[in-house]
């Protein structure tokens, strides 16, 4: 989700211990799927549940969908047309 990858790594540490996900420690990618359903157990849901990210896995439209999301929940609206919203 940053765009440096030391960047990443310790805002991903901070989060995996501040969710208390440590039991998620099998893979980076293991944190950033329990970091994401932490942060939003409902955007994480919608965007990641039925296809979470596997290891090396980039996926720019679905991280754009998953922060459209958050900021959707954190105005208060409707999650109705998130999903599909970045695709082209």
């Amino acid at each position: 989700m940053l765009k440096s990858g030391r960047t990443s790594f310790n805002a991903m540490l901070i989060l995996t211990v501040g969710c208390g996900v440590g039991q998620c420690k099998s893979s980076m990618i293991a944190r950033e799927n329990c970091a994401l359903r932490c942060l939003s157990p409902a955007c994480y849901e919608l965007i990641y549940e039925s296809d979470p990210l596997e290891e090396g896995e980039k996926d720019f439209i679905r991280s754009q969908e998953y922060k459209y999301c958050m900021h959707k929940l954190s105005v208060g609206e409707s999650l109705e047309g998130v999903k599909g919203a970045f695709s082209h």
